[in-house]
Order: C-alpha cells, then structure tokens, then sequence
C-alpha cells in the first residue's frame, strides 16, 4: 500500500530477533499499490513488480531504479506471473479471469483465454522447458480445479480436472525433472501432487503428503539444494501457526547409487543474461549445473544408458509385463519408474481420508 520495496538480507547463522532494518528499499510515486513483486529467475538483482495501476516494472537492485516498463494496458490486476523457461515469455493471471502469454520482445499478449470460472481468481506456473502452463483456481461451482494448456492455443486446455470443494486457493509447483505438479492449497493440510505426461490424459494423480498442520503460505527450494543421496526430488518451506517447518519428497528407492534418471541437469542458480541483454531481449536458457555428487557412481555406469532405463523399469514394475498394450498397464509402468504407488484419486466432494506423510 505504501508503493515501497524493501529488502532484507537474510543471516547465514541463526536469528535471535525480527528483521527491521531493510537492506536495501526502494520506492515508486508511480505505483498506486503493489499487489506483485518476485525475482526475476534469469537476471542476477532484477525485481519484478506488478501493481494496482496495471503495469509490470523491472527494477535493478544495484543501480536502484527502474530499467524496464511493461504498461498492461487495460489489463485487471495480476494475481501470479510465471516465466518460460528463457524468459523470452510470460504466464499471468488476473482477476478477470484470464490467462494471458505475454511476449516478453514485444510486451504484448500473444494469447489469452478464461481460464476457470470462478471468482475468486486463479495461479498459474510455466511447466518447465515445456510450451505449456499449468493453472489452478475454482469452478463456477466453487469447486477447485486445475487446467493444462498448449500456450500456442489456448482455445482448450489439454486437461482440465476437478480438485475438491475447499475453499483455499490452490498454489501449484513443478518438478520439470521428473514432470510433476504439486498443489498446496491455503488453509489446507494437504499437498497433492500428479504426474504431467504427453500422452492422451496428460496428468495423472499419484499421491498427497497430509497434515494436521494447516498450511498459511508455501514455497518450494531450488533444486540444487535436494538431498540426492536420499532419493529426494523436492522440498518445500511450509509456513504454519507457528513455525516454518521443511517438507522434503522423496522417491522410495533402495541402493547407494546415484539415481541418474530423477536428476537431470537443474538450474544452478546463476544468471542466464544481464540487464543490458533484458532490456535488449536477448533471451538465453537457464545455465545448468549436475546434481552427481563428485566420486558417486551413477545407475547407468558401467551399461547402455537406454538398456540400463529398461532395467530401472523392470526392477520397479513388479509383475507389470513391459510389453503389455494396456493402458492401465502403462499408467502403473509409468508410476513404478517414480516409485509411486498408483493410488486412486480423491472424490471430488469430498476431501481424501488422511494418509501418511510422503516426505
């Protein structure tokens, strides 16, 4: 409301009181209210900011100011805003309901849709180095959903799927390692999360973590920072009550070899481009760094890459026949190759009984 930015750097050791102090603030008589702001995923020290006056504004954190300028237009306030995996495009979504692809070289829409007809707004996060979206918001109904699109045609979605009847927004994530979207809903004590595929169906429920803790805002950790010797794929910061507590996703595999197959090169966190080149619109992908541990030995060493697959799906397919046409077949194929048990999904109208803890 004050149209001011601040930020605070946080300890490496421990804190022992609450941050007052910002590090750096910066702010702007031309924002009427800030209703979005994130780092830019790409660019080292770039804020992106978006605000009641319907604009998106880059500001550097090194020189202090503004260096790029998005006017929306008549465009309504923005809810979230996600990135392609360059950052040559971006996701958003407003509360007019409408999921709009902005080219970032133009800043102009390239494409948009009503993405789900309820009124209480919508998510929406880009799939990876995928040209798809994921979004998730509520029915005419009231009842949670969520939707995949192609963002080249958004006339359909490639899948859209009833959730549950609670009343939290859905916040959604995705593993584009290992292809899977994770839904954490505001209020809730759940994260259920599906497998995104390219077949027919496109997403496919595996499970959900459940707690009695409900669950006041989340967010998920680099992926760098798994634990790989633990088979771990994901981890998030939950914040509850009264505490910050780590939620860390692991796929049940035995043996102390590297599981090359879950990790595939992730972003390492440093800068793909700089501001020059933002402002310039010279797109680059994510610099990538390898998750095998120095000295470890790796599941495909020592044998074919593609044969050594083959024997990861046997040993983790039970009596599932690899050649086997049917598709119910393939599904549980697919959900053994992650070590997840194919459970069936939640009944729309009502929430799923309690399970044990994933992570």
């Amino acid at each position: 409301d004050t149209s001011t930015i601040k930020i605070f750097k946080i300890p490496s050791e421990p804190l022992n009181q609450n941050l007052k102090q910002p590090t750096l603030q910066i702010s702007s008589s031309s924002h009427r209210r800030i209703t979005k702001s994130e780092y830019h995923p790409l660019v080292a020290g770039v804020i992106v900011v978006a605000s009641a006056d319907v604009n998106l504004k880059f500001y550097s954190l090194e020189k202090k100011m503004e260096i790029l300028s998005w006017d929306f237009g008549n465009q309504q306030v923005i809810d979230s805003m996600s990135w392609s995996w360059d950052g040559s495009m971006l996701a958003t979504s407003s509360k007019d309901k409408l999921l709009k692809i902005w080219d970032s070289r133009t800043a102009k829409p390239t494409n948009q849709v009503e993405a789900h007809a309820g009124a209480k707004g919508f998510n929406v996060v880009w799939l990876g180095d995928r040209l798809q979206a994921l979004t998730a918001g509520f029915g005419k109904m009231s009842t949670r959903e969520f939707a995949v699109w192609d963002v080249r045609k958004l006339d359909k979605s490639l899948k859209h799927q009833t959730v549950d009847t609670s009343p939290g927004v859905l916040i959604p994530f995705y593993d584009f390692a290992n292809g899977i979207a994770f839904l954490a809903g505001k209020g809730d004590g759940n994260i259920r999360y599906y497998e995104i595929t390219n077949d027919a169906n496109v997403a496919y429920y595996l499970s959900q973590y459940s707690s009695k803790d409900t669950q006041s805002s989340i967010e998920a950790f680099p992926k760098r920072i798994v634990n790989v010797s633990k088979c771990e794929i994901m981890r998030f910061a939950k914040l509850s009550k009264d505490k910050v507590e780590h939620l860390m996703f692991q796929v049940p595999r035995k043996g102390d070899l590297f599981q090359e197959d879950l990790y595939p090169p992730c972003q390492d966190g440093n800068p793909a481009y700089s501001e020059q080149e933002l402002v310039k619109s010279e797109f680059k992908p994510p610099n990538t760094i390898d998750l095998r541990p120095e000295g470890s030995v790796s599941i495909y060493d020592g044998e074919n890459k593609e044969s050594q697959k083959s024997k990861i799906k046997r040993e983790n397919s039970g009596t599932v026949p690899l050649e086997s046409d049917d598709e119910e077949e393939q599904l549980r194929q697919v959900l053994n190759f992650h070590g997840i048990s194919n459970e069936p999904e939640p009944v729309p109208e009502s929430e799923p009984e309690p399970e044990s803890p994933s992570p």
